[in-house]
């Protein structure tokens, strides 16, 4: 194992990324990362926590490969949760993540799927909650500003299509898809309609949006109000 992990463990985040685009050094990596995988495969059924440097050596794979276009980050994500509960059936989880990575049906311009596939698997037994916010602050990464790394970024009020923009007036507030009773409601929440899908990194003023037919992606929608920024742990 310590021959099959030398080429990856001096590597920076990231760093994958960069060195594929050299088709010479992606085909090497893609090796190298095979070979990682068969030797956590071939290690005796005693070794202490085999099954987890199994899975830590796929995670070596799937970086790469995702980095060399065979795949996307949505695609491992899920590979990796449907093995956890396979590993035991008896299993619950709770996963917390984009809203475009736990959506049953994401915005199709955008490349998220994690959930959509999670969905095809699990069928009723996965349930989605969306979550957004009428404006505010949040914590993220600007991109002319890289090196300070996460800061306090202020984002835009919400959009006037939005679904909080319709329920500010009644401020925080759970919306369960299957319970809608109101006409008017169930019609525009037939149509696709802007949600906040903002990730890690944001300008001040960005509205970070995308359109998706809301009750086909999520089971619940909270609406928190106004967003502040999480602190970090100390």
């Amino acid at each position: 194992m310590r021959d099959a992990t030398a080429p990856f463990v001096a590597l920076e985040p990231y760093a994958i990324n960069e060195l594929v685009q050299d088709a010479g050094k992606r085909d090497t990596f893609l090796k190298q990362a095979d070979a990682l995988v068969k030797a956590a495969a071939a290690l005796p059924g005693g070794t202490p926590r085999r099954a987890d440097v199994q899975a830590l050596a796929r995670s070596v794979q799937q970086a790469v490969l995702a980095a060399s276009g065979q795949g996307t980050r949505d695609d491992f994500m899920a590979e990796n949760l449907l093995a956890a509960l396979n590993a035991d059936p008896k299993v619950k989880m709770m996963l917390w993540a984009h809203n475009g990575h736990v959506s049953k049906a994401p915005d199709p311009m955008s490349q998220t799927g994690m959930g959509q596939r999670l969905a095809e698997n699990l069928g009723s037994n996965y349930r989605t909650v969306g979550q957004t916010f009428t404006g505010g602050t949040i914590r993220a990464i600007r991109p002319d500003q890289p090196s300070k790394g996460m800061q306090a970024v202020t984002v835009a009020t919400a959009h006037p299509d939005s679904p909080e923009a319709l329920t500010a007036a009644a401020g925080p507030s759970v919306l369960v898809m299957n319970d809608v009773k109101v006409p008017a409601l169930r019609d525009y929440l037939a149509n696709p309609r802007p949600i906040r899908g903002i990730g890690n990194s944001g300008m001040p003023g960005m509205m970070g949006y995308t359109f998706e037919v809301l009750p086909k992606a999520f089971d619940v929608l909270i609406f928190t109000g106004t967003s502040t920024p999480t602190k970090p742990a100390n």
